[in-house]
């Protein structure tokens, strides 16, 4: 099982946060989600972001040559760097 939870490390509050299609629900500047469990994950997937209504997101094309990632807990860094959203893995 992989846990994952989101970091918001902009300066932007953000309505609400979803990775995979999963809402993890409002997310304030330097504030971390719960863990949620995933059978699996790759170190990248699909992202969005909700800021003063506008969505942002984050969309793979695909995940030729990735790996997924091994049991354990990790953290998806969220940044809104001139409305394009990024991301960083942490292994926590």
């Amino acid at each position: 099982m992989v846990n994952i939870r989101l970091k918001n490390v902009s300066n932007s509050t953000f309505e609400s946060a979803a990775y995979n299609n999963l809402d993890y629900g409002e997310l304030n500047p330097e504030e971390f989600t719960e863990y949620k469990e995933f059978e699996s994950s790759y170190p990248y997937g699909l992202f969005s972001v909700i800021v003063n209504s506008q969505v942002f997101e984050l969309i793979p094309i695909d995940f030729v040559g990735e790996k997924l990632l091994e049991s354990g807990d990790y953290t998806f860094e969220l940044d809104l760097d001139q409305s394009t959203l990024t991301i960083k893995l942490v292994e926590d």
